[in-house]
């Protein structure tokens, strides 16, 4: 009989390049490998329609952090990089990594390649009580779950 596994907790998630914090978020949505479909249309011998599908080009998810807006600005000039064009400085190698509420990693996704394709403005409600959030969207050329 297989060995039962709580399923991961994680309180609070870091992306990290080149050993340093980039940002510390509260969430993290996307991720992710899907292929187009590709549908051949055609007849077999016997003259009846054939429908084959095939996996077509791999297309990436891409992941959305999501933060409580603080007074740093590292998410933000990485992603002024993008809006110059500055490409060959804002493309970096990157991980995603999950901590329990101890600090013990539970989770690693390195990213090759990444940068901020979007950074959304904040969420803003004055009577909620709620933090003031901000949401960074990067995309990536590979990524590896690795813990």
């Amino acid at each position: 009989m297989s060995e039962l596994v709580d399923p991961l907790v994680s309180a609070y998630f870091t992306f990290q390049s080149e050993g340093k914090v980039v940002g510390a978020f509260a969430k993290l949505e996307g991720g992710g490998t899907k292929n187009k479909l590709v549908t051949y249309y055609s007849t077999n011998a016997q003259g009846k329609p054939a429908i084959t599908q095939e996996p077509g080009p791999l297309e990436l998810t891409p992941y959305t952090l999501k933060r409580g807006v603080t007074p740093d600005l590292k998410i933000i000039e990485w992603r002024k990089m993008v809006e110059e064009g500055r490409m060959g400085e804002a493309r970096i190698n990157g991980s995603i990594i999950g901590y329990k509420q101890d600090g013990t990693e539970i989770l690693r996704i390195n990213l090759n390649r990444c940068w901020p394709q979007e950074l959304k403005g904040f969420q803003f409600d004055a009577q909620s009580g709620n933090a003031v959030m901000e949401e960074c969207v990067l995309v990536y050329e590979e990524a590896f779950r690795v813990k």
